[in-house]
C-alpha cells in the first residue's frame, strides 16, 4: 500500500489568527496531492511558556478544532494537526489532534516527556506551564497503524518500541527542536528511531524565525526503515512531500529482523536508580 505524506514547515509569529490562517491555507495548497498532512509542534503560537499560557486561556480552542475538522473533511485528508496548547480544567497540555478524512477527531496525543533542559545557551522548562500526557498513542488508519510522538518524546526509545509492538509501521512526530540541540541530535535521533524499529519516521518541524527567543532548527525530515533520509527541509518555510510504500517496512524487517531477534526472556525493563 502506498501513501503520500506532506509536512508543512511553517514559521510561527505572535499573532494567533495569522498562524491559523497560514496553516489552513497551506493545508488547502497541498491537499490535492496528499493523503496525510502534518503540521508542526505549536503551529498556533510561539514556542515560549508565556504564549502557551496566553493562547491556551484566551484562544477559542473549540473554534480551532472545528476549522481543522472542516478542512480535513473538505480536502479528504488525514490531518495530524501538529500541536496546540490544549486547556482542560486547570491544566495545559501540548497536544496533537488527529483528524480523519471525514473531519472526525480519531486520536489525540499529549506530549509525554516535557522539555526541561539547562544549556548555557538555552534554558527551557515546559513543566513550568505544561502538564505531561500519560498515554502511548497509536492511530488506526486505512494506511495501517501510525504511532504519534511530539518532539522531546523522540529521545525515549521505549515508547517507540511499545508502538511497534502494537502494530505501528510508521511514526509521525510534530516537533520544534531548537538551534542548540537540533544540529547535534535531530538527524541522529530520527534515523536511529527509524533503524531501531525498522519503520518510517516523518517529523514535521517549525521553521526558523530570526525574531524568536526560541529559534527553531527546522529540517523537517522523512526517513526510511533503513535510516535513509528520503526528504529533508532546510530551516526556512518549506513543504516536503514523499510517497511511501508501506510494503517497504515488511521487506526491511525481513532483511534486518531485529524485532524478531529480540531476547525478551533476558530484558527486564524497570526504572533504575539514577545518580548524578
Amino acid at each position: 500500500m502506498k501513501v503520500t505524506i506532506t509536512c508543512i514547515q511553517s514559521r510561527v509569529c505572535e499573532d494567533f489568527d495569522k498562524n491559523l490562517f497560514l496553516a489552513l491555507s497551506k493545508i488547502d495548497e497541498v491537499s490535492s496531492f496528499s493523503d496525510i498532512v502534518i503540521l508542526p509542534e505549536m503551529f498556533i503560537c510561539p514556542y515560549q511558556n508565556k504564549w502557551f499560557l496566553s493562547f491556551a486561556y484566551h484562544a477559542d480552542q473549540h473554534a480551532v478544532l472545528q476549522k481543522l475538522s472542516e478542512i480535513a473533511k473538505k480536502n479528504n485528508i488525514f490531518l495530524f494537526a501538529g500541536s496546540i496548547p490544549e486547556k482542560e480544567n486547570d491544566k495545559i497540555y501540548n497536544t496533537c489532534f488527529v483528524f480523519d478524512n471525514h473531519g472526525n477527531i480519531i486520536a489525540k496525543h499529549r506530549k509525554i516527556h516535557l522539555f526541561d533542559v539547562n544549556f548555557e545557551s538555552m534554558r527551557f522548562r515546559e513543566s513550568d506551564v505544561l502538564s505531561a500526557g500519560n498515554t502511548i498513542t497509536i492511530v488506526d488508519t486505512p494506511y495501517g497503524k501510525i504511532g504519534v510522538a511530539i518532539c522531546f518524546d523522540l529521545r525515549f526509545p521505549e515508547i517507540f518500541r511499545m508502538m511497534v509492538d502494537a502494530g505501528a509501521k510508521m511514526f509521525i512526530i510534530p516537533a520544534s527542536f531548537n538551534a542548540t540541540t537540533g544540529p547535534l541530535h535531530w538527524e541522529l535521533l530520527l534515523r536511529t528511531r527509524a533503524v531501531d524499529n525498522v519503520s518510517f519516521i516523518i517529523a514535521c518541524a517549525t521553521a526558523f524565525s530570526p525574531d524568536s527567543t526560541y529559534p527553531s532548527y527546522g529540517h523537517s525530515m522523512i526517513v526510511s526503515p533503513h535510516g535513509i533520509i528520503l526528504q529533508e527541509a532546510d530551516n526556512e518555510q518549506q513543504i516536503i512531500t514523499q510517497t511511501l510504500d508501506l510494503n517497504d517496512v515488511i521487506t526491511a524487517r525481513s532483511q534486518m529482523p531485529v524485532l524478531q531477534s529480540r531476547r525478551l526472556d533476558l530484558y527486564h525493563i524497570e526504572k533504575g536508580d539514577y545518580h548524578e
